[in-house]
């Protein structure tokens, strides 16, 4: 459904300001406005900079649980956000306002939503830049979306299939395949990423100039695609409901180079994991395609675990065996978590979630026992596997919250 444009009084909220003034000033309304996604916010300051053609932002409603009552979006906030939109001068219109669901809790065989309610509008540099995102949006043409988004040519190209893409982070320096090439929001081509790399170092260069505040959080969080690390932030002893909110909110913000989020199937894990401090990287609830390595997909669900990463550790060994030892520790707190999980619990063996270790700093994958050999399987059985797997990944995930809820510290 559409969104219809809100009137408002004539006085405005924000203060007019001088030319030298406005950019600053917009910064500062833009950090502080009630968009829902930190890369929304990041994405209308790289538009205004002309740094990017366009892009997409959203506001959203409270949630609510399946049975209660809807809840609209605040409609002051609908209001001070297109007056923000028309004090800026850039290009924008309203795109849709729908109903999305936003989390679950996985109770006996079925998946209970949280909704919200959220309002999208489109923005760009220019009206030829809104046009072009318009039109790809209402014909789904990847290539004109990733035009519109600003991504290199040859990026574009790499992702719809014309060319060769990086789908393994071992094909990448050792540089950046650890630290992650920062604010990448597209795949990267196999014979083109350095210049790639290029505009997300200018991205990042710009919001780290204009907006300190914003690039900070963007790297507290690690919003980037599957070569980086989301970071939880870990916070003081604080009420644990509301600690499970806060990492609850964080997950929700993370999104991969399509500005996708985490997979649902796997979500609940992923935040039950970062309650008990386990660093997840990279996760994927499993996937029924033909070829997932092609899509850089797999066909179980699995999750990515590993201790941040230090800083200069490249050149410095000592550094790097206390990584190493700081990731073992981690296996060994998972294998406790696990013993104890399965200690009066009978499932099939193959279901049993295991550790993989992976590389050698210590880092390991959390999935199930025959993720590796269910390629093998009929397809209707694969199926089945796939689901029992998606169970057991979430019953963990259960065990793991409800032991952080009664823990005493």
């Amino acid at each position: 459904m559409g969104i219809e444009s809100p009137k408002f009084e004539t006085q405005s909220k924000f203060k007019e300001t001088s030319k030298e003034k406005l950019d600053k000033e917009t910064i500062k309304d833009i950090e502080s406005a009630s968009i829902h996604y930190l890369q929304d916010k990041i994405d209308m300051i790289l538009i205004l900079k002309e740094l990017k053609p366009a892009s997409e932002v959203s506001l959203c409603s409270e949630e609510w649980r399946e049975g209660e009552k809807e809840k609209e979006i605040d409609s002051q906030k609908l209001k001070d956000f297109e007056e923000l939109l028309n004090k800026t001068g850039i290009s924008h219109e309203p795109y849709e306002k729908k109903t999305t669901n936003t989390d679950f809790a996985f109770k006996e065989n079925d998946y209970e939503f949280r909704k919200r309610q959220e309002a999208t509008f489109l923005i760009a540099k220019d009206k030829e830049s809104l046009n072009l995102l318009k039109e790809a949006l209402k014909t789904n043409d990847e290539e004109l979306m990733g035009r519109a988004y600003g991504y290199p040519e040859s990026a574009i190209k790499a992702f719809c299939g014309k060319k060769e893409t990086i789908e393994d982070a071992e094909e990448l320096p050792e540089e950046i395949k650890r630290r992650g090439p920062s604010f990448l929001r597209f795949k990267l081509s196999k014979n083109n990423w350095q210049e790639e790399i290029k505009l997300c170092e200018k991205w990042a260069e710009a919001i780290k100039e204009a907006s300190p505040k914003l690039y900070r959080k963007f790297y507290k969080k690690d919003l980037v695609m599957s070569f980086e690390k989301p970071q939880i932030e870990q916070a003081p002893e604080i009420d644990k409901e509301a600690r499970i909110k806060d990492i609850e909110k964080q997950v929700d913000e993370i999104r991969d180079a399509l500005g996708k989020p985490i997979d649902l199937g796997i979500k609940k894990a992923v935040i039950a994991l970062n309650l008990w401090e386990f660093s997840t990287s990279q996760s994927c609830e499993g996937h029924s395609g033909e070829s997932p390595k092609e899509e850089g997909e797999s066909k179980t669900p699995w999750i990515d675990i590993e201790a941040l990463e230090p800083k200069d550790w490249k050149e410095n060994k000592e550094v790097q065996e206390k990584w190493r030892e700081e990731n073992l520790k981690k296996q060994v707190k998972m294998i406790n978590f696990l013993d104890e999980f399965y200690k009066n619990r009978e499932v099939p063996f193959d279901v049993k979630l295991q550790l993989d270790p992976r590389g050698i700093y210590g880092g390991f994958l959390l999935q199930s026992q025959g993720a590796e050999t269910i390629s093998v399987l009929l397809k209707e059985e694969q199926e089945r596997r796939r689901e029992l797997y998606r169970k057991e990944m979430n019953n963990f995930a259960d065990f793991l919250k409800d032991k952080f809820l009664k823990n005493k510290k």
